[in-house]
């Protein structure tokens, strides 16, 4: 998906400098209990289903909508598990714009549909898979410990 025209208009006005953005996570697990991640064609590495909250959805529409662009799978998220943020997840982009996520994470349950990169994503998707969590490949944040455990704290 490209950028959403109200960041285009904030760019317009910031140029490069630092924009907090709220987003939405979502941690997807098959029956086995793998986890869904996306490998991004522009760095190679591979992180969760993720996108921003457009104006005017709620974070569990914008979660919904994003797994359904990336991945063509409806989902149920189950429950918040908790929010990340802060300089560990500011990202300078190769054309000097500089974001700062705050995402609300989501552990989601799949309804529906079947796992194949979506045209709408196509040009940022290299590959969806399953992992395990010992065979989780170099992923593109930091993620805390907590997000692999369904115990994640505070938010049962």
């Amino acid at each position: 998906m490209s950028l959403p025209d109200y960041v285009r208009r904030l760019r317009q006005k910031v140029g490069s400098e630092l924009l907090m953005l709220p987003c939405v996570m979502g941690l997807v697990c098959n029956q086995a209990g793998d986890f869904l991640l996306i490998q991004h064609s522009d760095t190679g590495k591979w992180g969760f289903p993720a996108g921003l909250i457009e104006p005017g959805e709620t974070p569990v529409e914008a979660i919904q909508r994003e797994i359904r662009e990336e991945t063509g799978l409806e989902i149920e998220p189950e429950r918040l598990i908790g929010v990340l943020g802060g300089q560990a997840y500011r990202h300078t982009y190769p054309n000097g714009d500089v974001v700062e996520p705050l995402a609300v994470v989501f552990a989601c349950r799949i309804l529906a549909g079947q796992l194949q990169k979506q045209s709408v994503s196509e040009s940022k998707i290299k590959r969806l898979q399953f992992f395990t969590q010992a065979q989780l490949p170099d992923l593109n944040l930091p993620y805390p410990d907590w997000i692999y455990h369904s115990n994640s704290p505070g938010f049962d």
